[in-house]
Parts: C-alpha cells; sequence; structure tokens
C-alpha cells in the first residue's frame, strides 16, 4: 500500500491505516506505538473514528503530521518495507513542500528579517533536539522496550505480563525467553549492571523488540 496523505482543515497528515498496510503489520500495533510514546512525537494525536457503511464497530485511527509520521517510522525494524514506507513519506511531504514554495521577493532581506530567520531556524531546531535524542536511544536500544513498558502500554501491567507470559510458555520461571521466540525476533534478552558495595554484577532482563511488541498487542491487547 502507498502513503498518501490527507488534508484536514487546510494540514496535511498520514493515516495510520497507510502506515500500517505500508508495513505490513496489524493497525493496532501503529496506534499502540503512538500512544507509547506520544510525548516524545510533539503536539497531540489527532484521533479519527471509521466512518462505517453497515454494521460494525467504528475503528479509531490517527492522522499523524510530518514529525509524528516520521518519528513512529523509526521505532520499527529497519525491513524492506519499512525503507520503502519512509521513502513514500518523505517523497509525499516532499512533494507537498514543492507545491507550495512561496517565491522569494528580489529584494535583498534586511538585517532585521536575516536576524529573524536566524531565530526561527535555532528554534526549529531546539524542538527538534528530544525527537532526534529519543531516536538514537532507541537505535541504541535496537529499538527494545522493558516488558513493563509493553505492559503498561497494552493495559495489563508488568506482574500480569509476566504471569501471562509464563503461563503461555513464552518465558521461563525466570522471566527470560524461550529460544524460539528470539529465534522469531520477538525478544532479546540483554545483561543489566547491579551494583551491590564494591561488586557489580550482571543479570539477565528480557527486552520486547518492536516485531514482539506487535505481536503481543494482537495477543494481549483490547481491540482498537
Amino acid at each position: 500500500m502507498e502513503i498518501q496523505l490527507t488534508e484536514q482543515d487546510g494540514q496535511h497528515y498520514a493515516d495510520s491505516r497507510m502506515i500500517a498496510g505500508a508495513l505490513g503489520v496489524e493497525h493496532h500495533s501503529i496506534v499502540a506505538l503512538a500512544r507509547k510514546y506520544e510525548p516524545e512525537m510533539g503536539g497531540i494525536l489527532l484521533f479519527q473514528t471509521e466512518v462505517l457503511s453497515g454494521p460494525g464497530q467504528p475503528a479509531k485511527y490517527i492522522l499523524l503530521d510530518e514529525r509524528q509520521s516520521l518519528f513512529i517510522l523509526t521505532l520499527v525494524q529497519n525491513t524492506e518495507k519499512a525503507r520503502i514506507a519512509k521513502m513514500q513519506l518523505v517523497d509525499a511531504f516532499l512533494a507537498l513542500r514543492k507545491s507550495n514554495v512561496i517565491e522569494f521577493p528580489k529584494k535583498l532581506p534586511s538585517k532585521a528579517e536575516l536576524a529573524q530567520w536566524v531565530i526561527d531556524a535555532e528554534k526549529q531546531i531546539a524542538e527538534m533536539q528530544p525527537i532526534v535524542a529519543a531516536h538514537e536511544a532507541l537505535t541504541d536500544a535496537h529499538g527494545a522496550a522493558t516488558i513493563a513498558q509493553v505492559g503498561k502500554v497494552l493495559g495489563i501491567g508488568q506482574k500480569k505480563l509476566f504471569a501471562r507470559l509464563r503461563n503461555d510458555g513464552i518465558l521461563t520461571a525466570n522471566n527470560l525467553p524461550y529460544q524460539q521466540y528470539m529465534d522469531q525476533g520477538y525478544f532479546i534478552v540483554k545483561d543489566k549492571p547491579i551494583v551491590k558495595g564494591n561488586i557489580t554484577e550482571l543479570h539477565k532482563q528480557t527486552f520486547v523488540l518492536p516485531r514482539g511488541e506487535s505481536w503481543l498487542a494482537k495477543k494481549y491487547g483490547e481491540p482498537s
């Protein structure tokens, strides 16, 4: 599915359903990611409700602006579909900018105008810094989330999610994933340093990869 922009009140957005279709993932996993990282995405999420032509329960979707939609795509694994989706999104917003090009006056700007341009540019850079920092942190962690973070997103909490994963034979009694679920790209295990006095011990901790978040959302999450 090719990502196309939607116009609303003079602004252009990417539809979360189109992003999910381009990535080949369940739509509710994109909604869960957006809700989880809403503070880092800048601006309030613009939730919409589907208009149904027949019986059924209308689902919610999100209209994401350029920064929000690109941020969402940094959270998924860098697969071929993800790379294509990113390119489609960049091309769509770039084409929009080209269609709205403002012709600059032939007269050179004044010193005051130049100073204002610098102030505006510095403001935009400052606004982007939290997004860049969040992206770098996610990249360093391979986009992995803790069980506590995933449990919060799913609305069931850490303890209940751990219990379900153990009962369903996904995690061992030590809360570590069985190899088959690691091989499927759902989990990774990292060594977490624990300082006890003058001694630092390494304890293994389970993290959920983006593919695992989508899988757990489908398995345990509430319908959108």
